[in-house]
């Protein structure tokens, strides 16, 4: 029993490997082959124990099993370690508790390998997009000097300020907040900065259901140098994240064409994941203030919205059919 269990841990990790074989061939294709290997030794070794089973017992009698891989004490030697490193495999991906339970189907544990498996990419995504923000920010410092930097730290969106602060100078703080960004965009609309400040303007119409102003921004967007290279402050790119909200909302509106021309600019994105965001129009949704609540009508965590692209056209092409 405790053989088949193994071998169904197996099972999983050979699925989950097929999960991830886009992410790092080289290294997939190793921990692949060694996985077979041992799926292979498990196989033999249950068929030898089963061998010993049914061999005579007695006193005087010495059991010797041959074997192109040596002696039973030898095989069984190379069998801990291989089981040792298939524990720690298990241990990581997350599934060691479920591998030993009877009652646990593989189909469970094969979406708990799934979901580890798009945690990952969302990890590993996240971590590159925001070096290549860092990147980004240096070269607009770089290239625009102090001037662009202090009127870019004017842009930055501040909830509250002081416990002490009227409504008036609220206000005055806004207007100021709101004119620094038409300042930056005018001044410098080659810059990261801007299209970083078009693609939230462009979300914030959308917020607001105000789809034709947001079309809009998104076209002055896509017309900017830097529009579809852009990453915002969560490490997300900032064009494919509005690409599919407004597609989506184009076919709430019955903007057909509309909608698949910018379904065509998402599937030219060379990113990986999407930010999929739900239910744009309705305020702030459950989201709150743009952060963990998930963003725009989306629950939980910002990062728990990003889906591979080939999801986010299929899930937008199967919106499109249902019109």
């Amino acid at each position: 029993m405790k053989t088949q269990l193994l071998l169904t841990a197996v099972s999983v990790l050979l699925l989950a490997v097929a999960c991830e074989k886009q992410s790092n061939n080289d290294e997939l294709k190793s921990i692949s082959l060694s996985l077979r290997s041992l799926e292979n030794r498990l196989e033999k070794i249950e068929k030898r124990m089963g061998t010993l089973e049914r061999a005579p017992q007695s006193g005087k009698e010495t059991i010797k099993v041959a074997s192109d891989n040596g002696n039973v004490d030898e095989i069984l030697e190379a069998f801990n370690e291989k089981l040792y490193n298939l524990e720690q495999m298990m241990v990581a991906a997350g599934f060691d508790v479920l591998s030993t339970n009877e009652d646990i189907e593989v189909s469970a544990m094969a979406e708990l390998v799934e979901e580890k498996t798009m945690e990952k990419r969302r990890e590993k995504y996240q971590t590159s997009m925001r070096e290549l923000r860092d990147t980004q920010r240096k070269s607009d410092s770089d290239n625009y000097g102090t001037a662009f930097t202090e009127l870019q730290e004017k842009t930055r969106f501040r909830w509250g300020g002081n416990r002490n602060e009227s409504q008036e100078d609220r206000e005055k703080r806004m207007q100021e907040m709101v004119q620094a960004r038409e300042d930056l965009i005018r001044q410098y609309p080659d810059s990261y900065a801007a299209a970083q400040l078009r693609a939230e303007s462009a979300a914030w119409n959308l917020m607001q259901n105000n789809y034709s102003e947001a079309l809009k921004t998104y076209k002055e967007l896509m017309a900017s140098g830097k529009g579809t290279e852009a990453v915002n402050d969560f490490g997300m790119r900032n064009a494919t994240g509005l690409q599919y909200s407004l597609a989506s909302k184009a076919i709430e509106e019955g903007d057909y064409a509309t909608a698949r021309s910018i379904m065509k600019d998402l599937e030219s994105s060379s990113d990986d994941l999407v930010m999929a965001f739900e239910g744009f129009g309705g305020g702030r949704g459950r989201g709150g203030r743009g952060g963990r609540g998930g963003g725009p009508g989306g629950p939980g965590r910002m990062e728990d919205n990003l889906i591979s692209k080939n999801q986010a056209i299929s899930k937008l092409n199967d919106k499109m059919n249902s019109k």
